[in-house]
């Protein structure tokens, strides 16, 4: 219980606005639900049996991803918080047959879905140990401060959830917390990586841009590809796809004569 009373120490710091340089944004607030448009993204790749590591995040790409058949969904951030909200929205799911929990999440509905939970493995009972831990020490209004809530809100809800439900039944999966950029410690390659908007906070000079990039294509399999979403900006930075150039070629994707994401697909 040792890690998850230090989590639990962290959390309240960061609700209490307290900074530590050392530990920014290894505990941040978490995103309640996605503000990426995953259908009309993900509706351009055929995702069936395929080994995905994809950005944590709110848990929806996660969620998107299995949707469509995915053999595997490894998951990623820098953010710790972010495992302990999947698992809370993997129980809503399972047990609750909700995709999202409630919009003001409370104590009390995070009591009653522990009160369901199955633990399987270490991890999730981590998880379940830090929401038991987290409904004693904190609020209501905690809860809402946790939560970051992006406009439109529920842009990613999944309606139908049978598929998505029997997936997450017995799931099992790698989360590597980490800042991908610096490259992540593992021997497995997969066949895509969605790394959301990852790419907006990567240095624009070319030596930190080659470092990311070939720390991405160790990840690959041979035909390997990355998906990137366009959130803050329109266009990919002249800087960027010159160097991805190199190992890639690039494509974008659009909706409503939008560019809305883009992909480096490996040559």
């Amino acid at each position: 219980m040792c890690d998850v009373d230090s989590d639990i120490l962290e959390t309240e710091r960061l609700l209490s606005n307290y900074s530590n340089s050392k530990k920014y944004h290894l505990y941040d607030k978490i995103y309640y639900s996605s503000n990426e448009w995953l259908d009309e993204i993900f509706s351009n790749f055929d995702f069936y049996g395929k080994n995905v590591l994809s950005v944590l995040g709110s848990g929806d790409q996660a969620f998107h991803l299995y949707n469509r058949g995915c053999k595997s969904v490894d998951v990623f951030d820098i953010n710790k918080l972010t495992l302990y909200y999947y698992y809370l929205r993997i129980w809503t799911i399972k047990y609750f047959c909700r995709y999202y929990p409630d919009e003001f999440l409370n104590t009390n509905f995070i009591k009653e879905l522990l009160n369901s939970v199955k633990v399987c493995d270490s991890k999730e009972e981590r998880a379940y140990n830090y929401w038991r831990k987290f409904i004693d020490v904190f609020d209501g209004r905690d809860c809402e401060s946790l939560l970051r809530k992006p406009s439109p809100l529920y842009s990613n809800r999944l309606e139908y959830l049978g598929f998505l439900r029997d997936s997450l039944m017995n799931i099992k999966f790698d989360f590597y917390n980490s800042d991908i950029s610096n490259g992540i410690s593992t021997d497995k390659k997969y066949d895509c990586i969605f790394q959301s908007n990852v790419n907006d906070y990567i240095h624009k000079d070319e030596a930190s841009l080659r470092l990311y990039m070939n720390h991405l294509n160790d990840l690959l399999k041979n035909d390997g590809m990355i998906i990137s979403t366009l959130v803050t900006t329109s266009v990919v930075s002249k800087s960027e796809k010159e160097v991805f150039s190199e190992l890639f070629n690039c494509y974008d994707i659009w909706s409503d004569n939008l560019p809305i994401a883009y992909v480096y697909q490996k040559k």
